[in-house]
């Protein structure tokens, strides 16, 4: 009778433990793509390319990816195309490669900046099902070239875009001075035999990879409805600040190609603030922000392994946010001692929680929030105030999205206008209707 027992209870382990192997969504992992509208991403990610012309990159991300094998659903590795059958795709998409330039006294500021989007989606209807934004940056101080910041070398760049990638630090890894003797090939060579031993990513690949760890494809592919950034609009004030012409600094990071201000750059940007923070708070994924016409809520990929241009679509949303800013930066003398001077960097933004109701939405509640950043400056130097602004807006968001869940009372009472038991009582009536988890 015992030994029956036993049977049967093992039959029926197995038989659960074999339907939940079987039940799992497969994911096929597509590598790495570059976002652009043209196609032309030589001269959009020259530095990317020239490191993953053999793949090396891939292959490193690749390898630590393989290492993990308790994810809720299967990473596939083959490459082979599945697109007929409902298997979910997985890339990492690079949208950025940029060095922004500060010139000061007679030294050059370089911040060299790398972001992606890691993105989910349905190969077969071309819709993408979720994406995480994550970028870093690292600033080198250099001599000025011929008395110019605008003149780099460009195998120096590479060196420090490929060791960026890799987290590892370029003056205390390497002899720069003899790896710039060499070919890029021979350059990438030897900057990736350092990840050969006990290896670990750095701060633009370490999060991509948790990440891709943690998702759970199950809830997006058989979601009953989407929750993402609706809209951002940016008052004429606002614009006017951000342009640079109330501060009298031209905003570097954000520029385009005649040197305006590139304002739908700048717009993408915050709406990735918000989907990151709410992503890595909640693991709640957020479908991205894009403009509202209909060639705008399209992303534009290609692929780092084939030549094809792959146009994917963002899904209607149910629910979304709106973001708005109507009230500019400001920058603030708070107190001088001596030579030093702090300085707080303002930021302000208004977020809506809506309903689509195939009009202008349903607007559920408002909240205006605001953020300080302090720095301290020494007195007749000159400063990086936008870097200072986006670090303010960073954090803005950040600690919003975290009080959704905390609702620290000095922190409603600061940095908001709205009173208490409205803020508990409108994170509740977001979290009831979105199915937000607020103890992950």
């Amino acid at each position: 009778m015992l030994q029956s027992f036993y049977k049967v209870y093992f039959i029926s382990c197995f038989c659960f433990i074999a339907h939940f192997l079987h039940s799992q969504e497969n994911v096929q992992f597509s590598y790495i793509s570059y976002v652009s509208s043209s196609g032309n991403i030589e001269s959009e990610y020259p530095n990317t390319l020239k490191l993953n012309k053999n793949r090396d990159l891939t292959k490193v991300i690749t390898e630590q990816l393989k290492t993990i094998d308790s994810r809720a659903y299967n990473l596939l590795f083959d490459n082979s195309d599945q697109s007929n059958n409902g298997t979910l795709s997985l890339v990492i998409a690079v949208d950025k490669e940029r060095v922004y330039t500060f010139g000061y006294l007679d030294k050059c500021s370089h911040t060299y900046f790398l972001s992606t989007q890691t993105v989910l989606y349905n190969p077969r209807e071309k819709t993408i099902l979720a994406s995480y934004p994550v970028e870093s940056s690292r600033t080198y101080v250099d001599d000025a070239i011929e008395g110019s910041c605008n003149k780099r070398d460009p195998k120096l760049d590479l060196i420090r875009f490929t060791a960026f990638y890799l987290g590892l630090q370029v003056d205390k890894v390497f002899n720069t001075k003899e790896l710039l003797q060499l070919s890029e090939d021979e350059i990438v060579a030897n900057i990736f035999a350092e990840t050969e031993e006990d290896f670990k990513f750095g701060s633009v690949i370490t999060p991509v990879i948790t990440y891709i760890n943690k998702l759970n494809p199950d809830n997006l592919k058989y979601s009953d409805f989407y929750v993402g950034i609706n809209k951002i609009d940016v008052s004429e004030e606002s614009l006017d600040y951000l342009k640079g012409k109330t501060l009298g600094q031209q905003n570097i990071y954000f520029l385009n190609k005649d040197d305006s201000f590139f304002l739908k750059r700048y717009k993408d940007w915050i709406g990735q603030q918000f989907v990151k923070w709410f992503s890595d708070i909640y693991s709640y994924p957020l479908v991205p922000y894009a403009e509202g016409d209909a060639l705008g809520r399209q992303v534009n990929m290609k692929f780092a392994d084939r030549d094809e241009l792959i146009n994917l679509d963002l899904p209607d949303i149910e629910y979304g946010f709106n973001i708005t800013l109507n009230k500019p930066h400001l920058k603030v003398l708070l107190k001088e001692s001596g030579n030093l001077q702090n300085y707080i960097y303002a930021s302000y933004a208004d977020i809506s929680f809506m309903t689509d109701d195939g009009a202008d939405g349903i607007i559920h509640f408002t909240h205006s929030i605001k953020n300080g950043n302090q720095q301290i400056i020494v007195k007749g130097d000159t400063a990086d105030d936008w870097k200072e602004f986006n670090k303010s807006t960073v954090e803005l968001f950040y600690k919003y999205i975290e009080n959704l869940s905390l609702q620290d009372k000095k922190y409603i009472k600061t940095y908001t206008t709205t009173k208490q038991k409205n803020f508990s009582k409108n994170a509740k009536y977001l979290k009831d209707r979105i199915g937000l988890n607020y103890e992950n």
